[in-house]
C-alpha cells in the first residue's frame, strides 16, 4: 500500500514554530520585493544597496552572540528581545527621512532578524523527535518560503492601495501579531508539559 501520508513531508511538532517563521518571512518579503521601490520613491535609490549591506552585516555580527545567548539564557529572552528590535526597525523604516535613518533601520532590522530566524529554526528542530530533525528543518523552511510568496503578493496589494510607508507600518503590526503567536505557541507547549 503506497497511500499518501502528509507526515512524510512535514513534521507536525514543528508546525507551530514554523508558522511563526512563516509570519516572519512575510515581513521579510517586504524588504526583498519592495525596498528598492520604496528607496526610489523617497529619493534614496542610491542607498538601497547599502541598506542590504548594512542589514547583512548586522545579521553576520549578531550570529555568534545569538547562539551563545540562546544556550545560556534560553529562547524566550532572545526571541522577545529580537521581536522588540525588529518592531522598532520596521517603525523606523516606515518613517525614514534621511539616508542615515534609512541605513540605521537596515542595521536594526538585520539585528532583529538575525536573532529570530535561527532561534525559530532551532526551536522547530527541538520540538521534533531526534530522528525527524531533518524533516523539522525542511518544515520550517517550507513555511518560510510560503511566507515570502504570500507576503510579496499581499503586501503588494497594501502598497498599491496605500503607499510604501503604510505597508512597512503594516509590517510592524505583523511583528506584534508574531509576538502574540510566539507567546501562544510557547504557552501551549508549557501547558502540555505541565499535564
Amino acid at each position: 500500500n503506497t497511500s499518501f501520508n502528509w507526515k512524510e513531508l512535514v513534521e507536525p511538532n514543528a508546525l507551530p514554530i514554523a508558522l511563526c517563521g512563516g509570519v516572519l518571512s512575510i515581513v521579510y518579503s517586504s524588504l526583498l520585493a519592495f525596498l528598492p521601490l520604496y528607496a526610489k520613491k523617497i529619493g534614496m535609490m542610491d542607498m538601497a544597496s547599502y541598506f542590504f549591506a548594512v542589514y547583512a552585516l548586522a545579521i553576520v555580527l549578531s550570529r555568534p552572540f545569538i547562539g551563545r545567548l540562546f544556550d545560556r539564557m534560553g529562547a524566550g529572552l532572545i526571541v522577545y528581545s529580537s521581536l522588540v528590535v525588529y518592531f522598532i526597525g520596521m517603525i523606523v523604516l516606515s518613517r525614514v527621512n534621511t539616508p542615515l535613518e534609512f541605513l540605521l533601520s537596515g542595521a536594526v532590522i538585520g539585528l532583529g532578524f538575525g536573532g529570530l530566524n535561527p532561534s525559530f529554526q532551532t526551536l522547530a528542530v527541538l520540538a521534533a523527535p531526534t530522528n525527524r530533525s531533518g524533516l523539522a528543518t525542511s518544515t520550517y523552511f517550507l513555511s518560510m518560503d510560503i511566507g515570502v510568496g504570500i507576503g510579496s503578493f499581499a503586501l503588494g496589494i497594501v502598497a498599491a492601495a496605500t503607499d510604501y510607508r503604510m505597508m512597512y507600518l503594516v509590517c510592524s503590526g505583523l511583528v506584534i501579531l508574531l509576538t502574540v503567536l510566539f507567546y501562544s505557541t510557547i504557552s501551549r507547549k508549557q501547558k502540555m508539559k505541565g499535564n
